[in-house]
């Protein structure tokens, strides 16, 4: 993809899908989605990890630049420009306690806590639930070595210089963008990650709770309907209607449909 490349690297990711293949590689000019139907063997649900085989590739999805294990996020890089030098992070997440984290986040209620630390937990996940954490020199030590064999770089540990640091004073507002004006990022919500966003709206002593995943309502619960199946739902208010007429009246079901509609948030780059 285009938004994948940048002046220095490109980025990839693995995905939770694979195919065994009767190769080590993928000879020829055609790609690898055109040969997959030929060499395929069979397909790998990574989610829950695998033991890979001698003798079998297993060429896997690939999307953006964050690292996944066992179908949840574990860690992310990225790479960006300031004058002429580059600048190159990585960030893993060593320990993440879910409910501390929740405890602290201003949640509208109970239902809200509840479903953000099942939503987390099911897309995040953290070096200490697989193995001991590395201390930081250990890990920037392995992170270096990577960088070094894979680019050539050479480190020099130094502290930035006065005409540095106000060049990256400068360019600081490019790379972090500015939320200090006082509206939230998610309407009513939070960002669970970068396809996934968990909004609850109150409607006088009535409430709608929605879970977005991609362009999909994966949860929906309303205090209307107690006993309404978290079933997913397209996203157009005439098909919620048309699901919520089941138990509403048409008029009531309508104006639910909408209000589901106006309190769940999708990510606007993929809309």
């Amino acid at each position: 993809d285009a938004d994948q490349v940048q002046p220095a690297s490109l980025d990839l990711r693995l995905s939770d899908q694979a195919w065994r293949v009767r190769a080590s590689f993928l000879p020829g000019k055609r790609t690898v989605e055109d040969r997959i139907g030929d060499v395929s063997m069979h397909t790998i649900d990574l989610s829950g990890g695998v033991v890979l085989e001698r003798g079998s590739g297993l060429p896997v999805t690939l999307a953006a630049q964050d690292i996944w294990l066992h179908g949840s996020k574990l860690a992310g890089s990225g790479a960006a420009t300031i004058g002429r030098a580059g600048v190159v992070g990585s960030s893993f997440m060593l320990d993440f306690p879910v409910e501390q984290f929740v405890g602290r986040v201003a949640a509208p209620s109970a239902g809200f806590r509840q479903w953000l630390i099942e939503a987390l937990r099911a897309s995040l996940t953290c070096w200490s639930q697989h193995a001991s954490v590395p201390d930081w020199e250990w890990l920037s030590m392995v992170y270096r070595r990577a960088a070094n064999n894979q680019f050539g770089w050479r480190w020099e540990q130094s502290l930035l210089r006065e005409d540095e640091r106000a060049a990256s004073d400068e360019w600081r507002a490019e790379l972090i963008p500015d939320h200090q004006g006082g509206a939230r990022m998610v309407p009513h919500g939070i960002k669970i990650n970068a396809a996934c966003y968990l909004t609850e709206r109150q409607y006088g002593d009535d409430w709608v709770r929605v879970l977005t995943q991609g362009r999909n309502l994966a949860r929906v619960a309303l205090s209307v309907i107690p006993g309404l199946p978290e079933t997913q739902f397209a996203n157009e208010s005439d098909s919620v209607a048309v699901e919520l007429a089941t138990y509403l009246d048409s008029a009531a079901a309508s104006l639910w449909a909408q209000r589901i509609t106006e309190t769940a948030y999708f990510n606007p780059e993929a809309i």
